[in-house]
């Protein structure tokens, strides 16, 4: 039984492959990708991993992809898949006469875009963000009173907008079994996928649900400029760490966090409010990845 976590090489960002599952010799493992880096890592790594993977597991027929997720819309986490989907967007298209296959079979798809988050409350809005998105991170902070950090960010929306509709262009499986966003809620924490079990820990559907009313409120009274500056705040400091994905992946008894770059504070609540602390308030994992790429911030 394989259970194993590779770390591709990602420059800035996260791009990680969990293989779980087989190893009795009589079916391969499964994949899980999580995140794709910046630009440059699909062409430069991922996509000649991936290829790779194919050749070893499924020369003849598509690679089977159990999960993809992109913890969040931050650019270091999601151009990757963007680019990967792009691609597979334009095959399908090509091949649409000829019945021939893709490359991957991805089987599930979880990401909550910029819309999961503020649900309802963002279709007033979106426009007004994406009016400056198309922009350069320089052009989007010298426009508004935000901060680079913001700009990045803010600037990823679109990205992760493009990735919502090439996930319904190739018919994934979105956010099951969710129905929406992916969160912490009474309704539903874990999935299944084989003999790999995720439990949801963050976002917590509560948070969102504040954040939201909280959106509501400020953006029915606020003027355009205003309101694109207060996306930007929004995303720099609540969605940005709000809408992360984290996740304790178990399998045969061995225990994996998974924290994108949600804030630390954040990912101990989750955990607390899933009951996977003891009472001295810690927990045993066999392996930790660090929220944030270890910045002392988080």
């Amino acid at each position: 039984m394989i259970f194993t976590l590779e770390a591709l090489q990602a420059k800035h960002g996260d791009s990680l492959l969990l293989h779980f599952g087989g190893g009795d010799g009589a079916s391969q493992p499964d994949l899980a990708v999580i995140d794709g880096g910046p630009a440059g890592v699909y062409r430069r790594t991922l996509k000649p991993r991936l290829q790779a993977l194919k050749a070893s597991r499924a020369p003849d027929d598509p690679l089977p992809i159990r999960l993809m997720m992109v913890s969040h819309i931050d650019d270091d986490h999601i151009h990757g898949i963007l680019d990967l989907t792009d691609e597979l967007v334009e095959a399908r298209a090509q091949r649409a006469g000829e019945g021939g296959a893709l490359p991957y079979d991805v089987v599930n798809f979880w990401h909550n875009a910029f819309e999961d988050v503020l649900g309802g409350a963002v279709e007033s809005s979106v426009a007004t963000v994406a009016s400056v998105t198309g922009a350069s991170a320089e052009e989007v902070a010298a426009d508004l009173p935000v901060g680079h950090e913001a700009a990045l960010v803010l600037a990823s929306v679109p990205q992760g907008m493009r990735l919502r509709d090439n996930a319904r262009a190739l018919g994934l499986n979105l956010n099951r079994p969710f129905r929406g966003l992916v969160a912490v809620s009474p309704a539903r924490k874990s999935a299944r996928f084989g003999d790999l079990t995720l439990t949801v820990v963050g976002p917590d559907q509560a948070r969102v649900d504040a954040l939201r009313t909280d959106w509501e409120k400020k953006a029915a009274k606020l003027a355009a400029r205003q309101l694109r500056a207060e996306a930007a705040a929004y995303v720099d400091g609540s969605v940005y760490n709000l809408s992360s994905i984290v996740v304790l992946a178990e399998l045969g008894g061995k225990r994996m966090l998974l924290t994108g770059d949600a804030r630390g504070d954040h990912v101990l609540a989750g955990l607390e409010a899933a009951g996977l602390l003891d009472a001295g308030g810690t927990m045993h994992v066999d392996l930790l990845k660090l929220p944030h790429h270890g910045s002392e911030h988080n």
